[in-house]
């Protein structure tokens, strides 16, 4: 399994991985990567919800802003001047709250890109989960907050796209609907969908009815990260079950990103 880069995977700051920058970067190295981006969970001011919702959400377990600075940015000061033959690129992976972006713009001076994962997002007023069961305003909503974060150019990478998926059995046309309109918006603003490695743990992604309306629009373009949270899984098995499902649907997966 020939792989060049990979732009999603975590590390112990987010409260639910192992390792550090250079466990990963060794990681790329042992299997002949050229390119690698740590991205993982970026801080959220406790300030923009209540307790109750930021704890549910496991924000309490993720970097804090004093952790960004002085433990995730110098690990990748450390590994930059460290490894010379392959490309390390500084990122996180954000929620979209309107109304931040100032927030999200100041994190990105200090990294190379942003990936938007939306686990929750507001619809109508309150915070909800992606990962529930979503009502048919909920699946408009979290359409709509992906439309209006990757309209903001903050963002590279769109995270497990189809995760408002994730409680659907039968995939209807309401599905299909929420699904065209992530393409769009993607193609509108040249980021990139995510194939999520990480999905098959849960046996919930990679979804094939949303990839295979992807792959009807040939100017889509596409990534298949790890979203390793554990070094075995940076190029591990589901990995190579990202690869065989991507190739089975005749996705035209990127080898890289283009910055």
């Amino acid at each position: 399994m020939k792989r060049l880069a990979n732009y999603h995977s975590h590390v112990a700051l987010c409260g639910h991985a192992e390792g550090i920058v250079e466990d990963y970067v060794i990681e790329a190295l042992k299997h002949n990567y050229e390119e690698i981006g740590i991205s993982d969970h970026c801080p959220v001011p406790v300030s923009w919800m209540k307790e109750e919702l930021y704890n549910i959400f496991w924000l309490n377990q993720q970097m804090t802003e004093a952790d960004f600075y002085e433990k995730y940015l110098p690990q990748f000061e450390e590994s930059i001047n460290k490894h010379k033959n392959i490309n390390i690129l500084k990122a996180v992976e954000t929620e979209y709250i309107e109304g931040k972006e100032a927030y999200y713009k100041n994190l990105l001076m200090h990294l190379d890109y942003l990936v938007l994962g939306i686990h929750f997002y507001e619809s109508d007023g309150e915070f909800i989960s992606s990962y529930g069961a979503l009502t048919e305003k909920d699946l408009y909503n979290y359409a709509l907050i992906v439309e209006k974060a990757l309209d903001t150019k903050l963002y590279k990478i769109l995270a497990h796209p189809e995760l408002f998926l994730y409680h659907v059995g039968e995939f209807l046309p309401i599905h299909a609907e929420i699904t065209k309109r992530i393409i769009f918006a993607a193609m509108k603003n040249e980021v990139y969908l995510e194939v999520n490695a990480n999905g098959f743990y849960h046996q919930k992604y990679p979804r094939k009815e949303f990839w295979e309306i992807v792959k009807e629009y040939k100017n889509v373009k596409i990534i298949l990260n790890s979203d390793a949270h554990y070094l075995k899984d940076f190029h591990g098995e589901n990995v190579k079950k990202a690869v065989d499902f991507a190739k089975e649907l005749g996705l035209n997966v990127s080898s890289k990103i283009d910055f």
